[in-house]
């Protein structure tokens, strides 16, 4: 069953923060209305940068990171 946040994910840091933490989707309704479609391009861009850094071709790899390292 995948995990997801509700919440006001506005930057890559809070939604990779999300994802390590087990999340598989989270939801930016309120970043999304406040800064528009640009901040999914960003978040999504973000995201692309983590996994290069981790060594990792999907996000998926890092749903639940910080759990794992622990």
């Amino acid at each position: 069953i995948p995990l997801r946040l509700v919440g006001s994910e506005m930057c890559k840091e809070t939604a990779l923060e999300t994802i390590e933490a087990g999340a598989s989707l989270v939801q930016v309704w309120t970043g999304f209305v406040y800064e528009g479609p640009a901040m999914v391009r960003r978040i999504n861009a973000g995201l692309a940068r983590a996994c290069a850094r981790e060594g990792v071709s999907s996000i998926q790899a890092l749903v639940g990171a910080s759990h794992r390292e622990a």
